[in-house]
């Protein structure tokens, strides 16, 4: 049924008012009409709210993507510097490990020249 079917016809009421009438089949249709258009309107406000709620929470999902990032940056940066600090450290080791080694052969030089000196003066004054 389209409303295009009804004709309605003003009459005037005892107060002078225009009043349209319909017949009681046409009043239900007219109801249900209006009852359907109703409920897709508040249906598409709720589904406009829940939009822009979406929307709201893609921004705010969007900002704290970006902050993160900039954690990671930062996480990597930090990372780096860590790491050349660890090689630095690692240098150093080695540079000391070598500096012990060389110590513990000059120790050992010395004490085998020290010996042999020693026991060669000793032998040296021994024998005059």
């Amino acid at each position: 049924m389209s409303l295009t079917a009804y004709s309605q016809v003003p009459t005037l009421n005892s107060k002078g008012d225009t009043v349209l009438c319909f017949s009681i089949d046409q009043a239900k249709y007219l109801a249900k009409e209006h009852y359907k258009a109703d409920t897709y309107f508040k249906s598409d406000s709720i589904c406009n709210l829940e939009s822009k709620k979406k929307d709201l929470t893609i921004k705010m999902y969007e900002k704290i993507e970006a902050r993160l990032q900039t954690v990671v940056g930062n996480q990597k940066t930090i990372l780096n510097i860590k790491e050349d600090e660890l090689k630095q450290v690692n240098l150093k080791l080695e540079n000391a490990n070598k500096e012990i080694k060389k110590q513990k052969f000059y120790k050992l030089v010395s004490i085998i020249v020290g010996g042999s000196l020693s026991g060669y003066i000793g032998y040296k004054y021994i024998t005059k």
